[in-house]
């Protein structure tokens, strides 16, 4: 298994771990946070995604990386 780079990117981003920011995607806005999950490891959430929604966070997290989305506030 390969190391986890959530925490460099968090950093990359400009955000911090364990702070809310906000996304905007497609004219819509996220709350999403860069956290530390209960096996202690660094983890990324859309806090108010759609109802199933099917790998929404992993798209919302790529869409960032790729600038197809941007953090608004945070």
């Amino acid at each position: 298994m390969s190391e986890n780079k959530m925490a460099e990117v968090a950093k990359l981003l400009g955000q911090k771990i364990n702070k809310r920011f906000t996304v905007e995607y497609f004219n819509t806005k996220f709350d999403c946070m860069f956290f530390i999950s209960v096996s202690r490891k660094y983890d990324f959430t859309v806090l108010n995604k759609p109802e199933f929604s099917f790998c929404f966070t992993e798209q919302i997290l790529y869409a960032l990386i790729t600038g197809r989305a941007v953090i608004v506030d945070g």
